[in-house]
């Protein structure tokens, strides 16, 4: 099984809501491929929380456009996280299952159709401090 956990934000509290959950996965489940999604502005924090478990790190953003239109239309929409959902769509599709703490990915999963893994929300304060 590979089960993603999805950091696909720029705001490091979002770390604290479930990486304790992957954590936890990862050292339960030996078997099983954990890979973190993790933003670049993310990627520093999820790596030293997740330094001795079995979880296999991939950063996860948009293309340089996307990103450099970001700061204007963050304002009004979540641009970037779903900018980044698009330009990873293949990786969201080879999963078994992903989780995340926000519903944005959910594009993804009408995007992919019958080829979406299995989207697990995962309210915010769920995992917290973990």
């Amino acid at each position: 099984m590979r089960i993603g956990f999805l950091f696909n934000h720029d705001a490091a509290h979002q770390v604290a809501h479930s990486i304790g959950i992957m954590i936890a996965y990862a050292k339960c489940n030996p078997g099983h491929t954990v890979i973190a999604l993790v933003s670049p502005a993310l990627l520093s924090i999820v790596r030293k929380r997740t330094n001795s478990a079995r979880v296999e790190l991939v950063t996860f953003g948009a293309g340089p456009v996307a990103r450099a239109m970001g700061p204007i239309f963050d304002r009004i929409a979540p641009f970037s996280r779903r900018a980044a959902l698009s330009a990873n769509l293949e990786l969201i599709a080879g999963l078994d299952a992903l989780v995340a703490t926000e519903r944005t990915c959910l594009w993804a999963k009408r995007k992919l159709g019958a080829r979406a893994p299995a989207f697990i929300y995962i309210p915010h304060g769920a995992g917290d401090r973990g």
